[in-house]
This record gives C-alpha cells, structure tokens and sequence, in this order.
C-alpha cells in the first residue's frame, strides 16, 4: 500500500504537535508492522528548527514513533508517550536545504534515513512493541522553526 499527501503544506506559527494523517485519510490497516513514512522537508539546515515524520500512531492517544532533524545538526528518533519524548537513539546528520527524511519499522527493527543514506537503526524491546501496538496512523511531526515547509508525504506498509 502506497498513499501521498500532496505538495504545498506550509507551517506557520503553529504550536508544537502532530499533524496525524487521520484528517488527511492516510490511514494504514490494522495489524501491519511494517510500515514506512517518508517526507520532503524544506528548512531544516539551520538552528531552532525541528520537524519530521511519524508512524505507529493510533490516533486515540499520544503514543507513537517519531524521526525529527533537531537544530540542523542531528537526527532523533522518540517514542513520544504522552508529554514524554524518550529519545531511542540519534546520530550527527548535515541537511540540505530541502531534506528527505525516512523513517521505517519492520517488526521490532526501525531505522531512519536522510536524503536516501541510513544515519541509524534501532531495534524495540518488546515492551516497546507492546506500547506501540495497534498503531496504524503515520503523520508530520512539527516543533519549532517558522521556516520549515512539508513538500511531500509518502507512506508505505505491509502486512
């Protein structure tokens, strides 16, 4: 399965969140644990700036996993719970002025590229797996940075 959001979504002064794909009718089905969410994003190759994508979320609550570009300079994947953003592993990334930000999961295996090279990989504990099951939404992830543009949206599962 392969859906897209189409080109032009622009942030502005939003407040933090998650811009889940339930309103977009991005939905993935129910018992997948395979799934990847992939974004072009414009401007986040400077400081006070993070965005990125997110998968496994269920849209009833706050649980899901996250891959932002923080500060121009690295990359973060959390397992947001709540008001709780534990962060599972980062590396050292350079954006570009427009960025492609991948962020997939297989079973308890996740892994995170930027512009198509892998910057890292993790694998879930099986209380991590537990917490996120029954996730099936993927989304934009948006912290700060009045400058940064979502260009595209894709998201693939299997089952």
């Amino acid at each position: 399965m392969n859906k897209s959001l189409s080109p032009g979504l622009t942030l502005r002064s939003l407040p933090a969140c998650l811009l889940g794909l339930a309103l977009m009718g991005l939905l993935i089905q129910v018992g997948t644990v395979a799934m990847s969410a992939e974004a072009v994003i414009d401007g986040l190759n400077g400081g006070s700036r993070e965005a990125g994508v997110a998968i496994d979320h269920t849209g009833t609550s706050r649980i899901y996993l996250s891959a932002t570009i923080v500060n121009g300079s690295s990359v973060v994947l959390r397992l947001v719970n709540g008001s709780t953003l534990p962060t599972l592993a980062s590396a050292g990334v350079v954006p570009a002025a427009s960025t492609t930000l991948r962020l997939s999961r297989s079973g308890n295996t996740v892994s995170v590229s930027v512009n198509g090279v892998t910057a890292l990989t993790h694998v879930l504990s099986a209380a991590r797996v537990s917490t996120l099951a029954g996730g099936t939404r993927a989304g934009l992830v948006w912290r700060s940075g009045s400058t940064v543009r979502f260009v595209r949206l894709v998201v693939t599962s299997a089952r």
